[in-house]
């Protein structure tokens, strides 16, 4: 009776509640532990406990398969709320000389409202309810449901399974994770948020997971900021793409982590459809039609460069109409990048980031390409309140312009506040 009434509880959060990315202060309270036990350095980034809590269903691996608090329930450890809002400043400077208005948006705020965690000894769940959409205090549509989650896990602190399903996105670590700031451009295709059947091993110091989902659905974040430069609210997180097309789509992760230092190698696979993605028509002709095909590889290495200071560097590869189920039509250009990203710890809660994106949705095309410089970080006020001051400037190569390679620069300022309970 005790796991039925357990189960019911996490059916109840995952049914009326959404999943969150950012660090909340649940689990600290459920563990009495700091923030910088999973989030070294700062909020955004997991460390290898933070990734393995997360992995074994929001609890120790060594508690898999023990009731949660001694078999004690405390509402406190399973709820939490964050208040965010900000603003952005924006100019461009256009190769060809042709003026582009400056842009500068605040948002007031939206909220969040996180409940979940371990239940029972084997369930989990993580779900975010969403209120307001950031154009003033709590306006917009409301309450806003996009992901939910619910799990189960077994096994021993080394060796366990996992399986999730409901509405989520796919857990990576280090450069194929969400960061600091600076989030990936050239990951943005593998990182789909959608709803799927997730199935997950894990044997020591490697994790392999197979996600099977219903569509590539991503919403474009960067640190507290989303891709237009807004500051991210409940609606921002939770408001991406959808795939028209019903055809289902398949992940595979794998994670290795080399020593207790934060040293890792992750690789991943995702093939699918997206009605989003578009092949260049040949010569004459009309293009493929909505629906096609689309896979993409990338491969992210993360390690400890010396104390307080790390690298991140990744690659990608994708193209359309070529994969495990290709289907008639013209193939896309091959299209990808690379980053490199440099993570400085300046004290135990605040990391300082520097980024750098190369992008082309062409390899073999000439100025299809986009170079993305970040530079941002976190700074606390306390432990639960912090913001996110931003600085990126965007080159999209705009050809040939009086016989040189040249770039359309758009320079970019934005700073959110967090506030976490």
């Amino acid at each position: 009776m005790k796991t039925l009434k357990w189960l019911a509880l996490g059916i109840v959060l995952t049914l009326f509640c959404s999943q969150g990315a950012m660090a909340v202060p649940m689990f600290a309270r459920m563990y009495s532990y700091n923030c910088t036990m999973c989030h070294d350095p700062g909020y955004g980034q997991l460390n290898k406990f933070g990734y393995n809590f997360r992995a074994a269903g929001y609890r120790i691996p060594a508690d898999i398969g023990k009731d949660m608090n001694g078999g004690k329930f405390d509402m406190t450890n399973y709820i939490a709320a964050r208040y965010s809002a900000g603003g952005s400043l924006k100019t461009t400077s256009n190769a060809n000389g042709a003026p582009t208005p400056d842009n500068a948006s605040f948002t007031l705020g939206g909220a969040s409202i996180f409940l979940g965690g371990g239940i029972s000894k084997n369930f989990f769940s993580y779900s975010e309810l969403g209120l307001g959409n950031g154009t003033n205090i709590f306006s917009g549509t409301a309450p806003n449901l996009n992901n939910a989650k619910i799990g189960f896990v077994t096994g021993s602190e080394n060796q366990f399974f996992t399986v999730r399903i409901g509405k989520f996105g796919a857990d990576g670590f280090g450069g194929s994770d969400r960061g600091p700031v600076g989030n990936s451009t050239i990951s943005s295709a593998i990182k789909p948020t959608g709803t799927g059947l997730e199935l997950g091993y894990t044997y020591q110091d490697t994790r392999i997971t197979l996600g099977f989902f219903d569509g590539i659905q991503n919403p474009q974040v960067t640190g507290l900021v989303t891709s237009n430069s807004k500051a991210v609210t409940s609606s921002s997180v939770q408001g991406p793409t959808a795939d028209s097309n019903n055809s289902k789509d398949i992940q595979l992760f794998v994670n290795q982590f080399i020593g207790d230092d934060g040293l890792a190698v992750n690789a991943v696979y995702y093939n699918g459809f997206n009605a989003s993605v578009g092949a260049t028509a040949a010569a004459g002709g009309t293009g493929d039609a909505v629906g096609q095909e689309y896979f993409n590889t990338a491969i992210f290495i993360s390690s400890p460069i010396v104390k307080k200071l790390g690298i991140k560097v990744g690659a990608e590869m994708g193209a359309t109409n070529i994969g495990i189920f290709p289907t008639t039509g013209i193939v896309g250009p091959t299209n990808g990048g690379f980053f490199g990203e440099l993570d400085y710890a300046m004290d135990d809660l605040t990391p300082l980031v520097f980024r750098y994106d190369y992008t082309t949705t062409d390899f073999n095309t000439l100025y299809t390409d986009t170079q993305k410089f970040t530079l941002g970080a976190l700074l606390p006020f306390v432990e639960q309140v912090y913001m996110n001051p931003t600085f990126a400037l965007t080159m999209n190569n705009a050809g040939l312009v009086n016989g040189a390679d040249a770039y359309n620069n758009i320079y970019t300022f934005t700073d959110s506040l967090a506030v976490f309970f």
